[in-house]
């Protein structure tokens, strides 16, 4: 016989509570027809039935037309309906409004312009920003703009916004070249107006007024090597008789001298701005730059040429003052206490006199020969918080560029400038872009977006820090492309022409800059020296 079972599962659900959630969202709007219509008493349709509702409510439809040309008396042909259609009486702009609403009252808003008898002129000015001093001129020119209709342009400047107390006018402002001279310091803008008669467009130019007068700090001694703290907002001054390393806040006008062992042969600053190192003729002094204070000053074992510093303090001394192929071709020695770090570097990336500049972002140090033709830029991999040192590589050009020394970076480390005008990638220190010309004195502001620069007339293959003439202008260069913007005179001082000797943005993008009055020429007589803030 056979024998059966059965077993029972209960099972027990449980569920927990359904939150039911009802509302309702805005409609969207759409709104599809021609932008252009070739000739007056042609019917133009405008298509709203694409609108909807997320919640499937049923919509109204409301046209408005906001803006007709003069004279012009064109309406719909229905305000209510999803499609509708007009037909324009003037040639020139047309801008159509759809207005839906749902069931809730809630509503979306599109516009659509439509331009009959021809396409709208295109408004350029030649220059999106301006810089001057006050009382200084700047020009602008909205001539490139251009008319597909083929009618003549006419032109209309005027000023939108202005410093509170400016009454500065445009002395033509119906002319395309823009000629104006701020009264207050601040920021204009100012917009020109291009119409080829039945059509308008607008374009722009930011004008930035700087004052002649503030943040000036008179410097009772020759600066002969200058740096810039961005953190610490002050200049940082090699001088001598005595030697000293002067730190000078242009702001606070005040001056804090540290004094040095020795005649300074190179000045670095840490990126952070705290420290810098001032080479000597065989050993190098760290200077603490928060504290106003000389931390240590070390025998160097040589006859080095230039001495960047890590934001830790190590110093890298490279180059060889009057001397060949160097070897080891870097050294790293602790600032603080004197210690040998690491040695090593490629044996052809130093040769005699060798100017250096670190990349701590991009752990490079880049360095250049002023003893070797052609120029060539080396870039040798380290670790700035370890100073240790990896392989070394070199621009791939050999003399297609010009190149020389100084060199800079820009703000964000990707380029490396020379001061032959021309830049590089620090990636592969491939070709970037040129200047245009020579400079001896740089800085780049990603904030700003804008580089700045001093110009050496110097003519020539070899580019030196020393122009032989000092220029009253600086250089403006704007945009990621780095394109040629106005340059800016120097301001008088003390009824002078001054003459710039070494420019840097501060933290808020202010210009820092060292001028001399008296001549622009270098060690002439009768110089006096300034440190300005503009």
């Amino acid at each position: 016989s056979g024998a059966s079972s059965f077993h029972r599962t209960l099972v027990n659900v449980v569920q927990g509570p359904t939150a039911v959630v009802s509302g309702t969202v805005s409609p969207v709007a759409s709104v599809n027809g021609p932008s252009f219509v070739g000739a007056v008493g042609s019917q133009v349709m405008l298509r709203g039935s694409a609108s909807y509702d997320p919640g499937g409510a049923t919509l109204t439809h409301t046209w408005a037309m906001v803006t007709r040309p003069t004279g012009s008396q064109a309406s719909f042909a229905s305000a209510s309906s999803a499609d509708t259609s007009f037909t324009p009486d003037a040639n020139g702009r047309y801008d159509a409004t759809l207005t839906v609403r749902n069931s809730a009252g809630l509503v979306a808003t599109q516009m659509l312009t439509v331009y009959v008898g021809s396409y709208p002129p295109v408004a350029a000015v030649d220059r999106n920003q301006l810089l001057t001093l006050l009382g200084g001129t700047v020009t602008a020119s909205a001539a490139a703009s251009t008319a597909p209709s083929g009618n003549t342009l006419a032109f209309s400047w005027s000023i939108d916004a202005r410093p509170t107390g400016s009454t500065a006018a445009i002395a033509s402002p119906n002319q395309a070249a823009l000629s104006f001279t701020p009264d207050v310091a601040g920021t204009y803008y100012a917009t020109v107006t291009v119409s080829d008669g039945p059509v308008n467009a607008i374009a722009g130019v930011t004008i930035v007024a700087l004052s002649s007068s503030a943040g000036t700090v008179p410097l009772a001694y020759q600066p002969l090597l200058v740096r810039y703290s961005k953190s610490q907002g002050k200049a940082v001054i090699v001088a001598t008789n005595p030697n000293a390393l002067h730190l000078v806040d242009p702001s606070a006008a005040t001056d804090v001298s540290v004094a040095l062992p020795a005649g300074a042969k190179a000045l670095n600053i840490s990126a952070d701005g705290n420290l810098a190192a001032v080479l000597h003729e065989g050993s190098v002094s760290l200077v603490d730059l928060v504290a106003g204070s000389l931390l240590r000053t070390s025998a160097t074992g040589g006859s080095q040429s230039d001495a960047p510093v890590t934001n830790t303090g190590l110093v890298i001394l490279v180059g060889q003052t009057n001397g060949q192929w160097v070897s080891p071709g870097i050294t790293v020695i602790n600032g603080r206490t004197g210690a040998t770090v690491t040695s090593g570097g490629s044996f052809a990336s130093i040769y005699g006199t060798t100017r250096a500049l670190l990349g701590e972002s991009v752990g490079k140090l880049f360095t250049q020969s002023e003893g070797l033709s052609p120029q060539d830029v080396y870039a040798t991999t380290i670790d700035p918080v370890t100073g240790a040192l990896g392989s070394a590589t070199d621009s791939p050009y050999h003399g297609d560029y010009a190149m020389g020394n100084p060199l800079w970076l820009s703000a964000d480390q990707s380029l490396l400038f020379t001061a032959s005008g021309n830049y590089f990638t620090t990636s592969d220190l491939r070709y970037g872009g040129t200047l245009g010309t020579a400079m001896f004195s740089l800085s780049h502001s990603a904030s700003a977006n804008e580089l700045v620069a001093l110009q050496n007339a110097t003519t020539g293959y070899y580019y030196q820090q020393q122009p032989t003439q000092y220029p009253a202008v600086y250089k403006r260069f704007t945009g990621s492309l780095l394109f040629p913007a106005n340059d800016v005179s120097l301001p008088m001082v003390g009824g002078a022409q001054s003459y710039g000797l070494v420019i840097f943005h501060a933290a808020d993008d202010r210009k820092v800059m060292v001028v001399q009055t008296g001549s622009n020429q270098p060690q002439a007589s009768g110089l006096s020296y300034y440190l300005l803030l503009r």
